[in-house]
């Protein structure tokens, strides 16, 4: 006797959409990881480190943004999979694997977006703290020529 083999595939109202929405926000992710690349390379041949992590901190911030909406759609998404009764269990842990992917990504760029920051502050302050010292010593050399000509 013959076997006959059914399938089904089960998909959520607005799959194309969401793909869609998915895609788009990966585009822009491409977009500011090559823009993070520009910004290495430019500042690579001038040395401004303080423009190069006020650039790197504003595309992180982008990034995360997009990266957000991303971890957001595939929130809703797993609601919506939660009340469909009919999806199997292997289409759930799909979309947990892929928002547990996005959180871990998101997560990575906070982590990245902190550092740059943290170092751009403290490039600051060390910024602050040479011209402190170029002025204090200014003001040393100005007295001591000072000092020279009322000797004379």
């Amino acid at each position: 006797m013959a076997e006959r083999e059914i399938k089904t595939r089960l998909t959520l109202d607005g799959e194309k959409e969401f793909k869609r929405g998915i895609s788009s926000i990966n585009q822009e992710l491409r977009l500011s990881n090559a823009e993070l690349k520009e910004v290495a390379a430019t500042y690579a041949l001038n040395g401004n480190a303080q423009e190069q992590l006020a650039s790197k901190s504003r595309i992180l911030k982008e990034q995360i943004a997009a990266q957000s909406r991303i971890v957001q759609q595939y929130e809703e998404r797993m609601r919506q999979a939660e009340n469909a009764t009919d999806l199997s269990a292997e289409g759930m842990r799909g979309y947990g694997i892929q928002l547990t992917n996005a959180r871990t990504k998101l997560k990575q760029l906070e982590a990245e977006a902190k550092k740059t920051d943290n170092e751009l502050e403290e490039l600051g302050r060390d910024s602050r703290k040479a011209g402190d010292q170029m002025e204090e010593n200014l003001g040393d050399t100005a007295e001591n020529v000072q000092g020279k000509f009322e000797k004379m």
